[in-house]
């Protein structure tokens, strides 16, 4: 029997039920996300068995997300670029649900504000973020206004 098939995490899901060994585990994949269940089970203490079952059930229920990064300059997208939207408030979950098909966004969320909506676009260069802007965004029925702005120097990025 097939595993339950991964769910996506949620903001407002249930805090998860985690016992010392769920932590052990998230902290050696946190480590190397690309280690073995032999590797995990020595550094826990588990059996392989126990590593494996415990991650599948961990990424079951969405408590662990397994995704690719790769590094967007190496690819050819040399510019990110934040917008705030400005969204009539009847059509914010519309809108966002269409950014998220949108390859150009990399995130998006519904904030308090002015805007109320942000996005981060990673695009190749300002021709195709002014081709994303008019001919994608720009048409989205509820989008009022955006706000954009390319990032110079990125500083900080969430990792270890």
């Amino acid at each position: 029997m097939a595993p339950p098939a991964p769910r996506t995490g949620e903001p407002d899901a249930e805090l998860a039920d985690l016992d010392e060994a769920d932590h052990a585990l998230i902290a050696g994949l946190g480590e190397d996300a690309r280690a073995t269940y032999p590797q995990l089970a020595a550094t826990t203490g588990l059996t392989n068995s126990t590593a494996k079952r415990r991650v599948d059930r961990l990424v079951a229920e969405g408590v662990v997300l397994i995704c690719t990064e790769f590094p967007p300059r190496r690819l050819g997208y040399r510019l990110m670029s934040y917008l705030w939207l400005r969204v009539d408030p009847a059509r914010l979950e519309e809108v966002g649900t269409a950014l998220a098909t949108h390859t150009p966004i990399s995130f998006a969320a519904a904030v308090t504000g002015p805007h109320n909506m942000v996005a981060t676009a990673i695009t190749r260069n300002t021709g195709d973020l002014y081709r994303y802007l008019a001919e994608h965004l720009g048409s989205l029925p509820g989008v009022q206004y955006v706000e954009t702005a390319p990032a110079l120097r990125q500083i900080k990025r969430l990792t270890r």
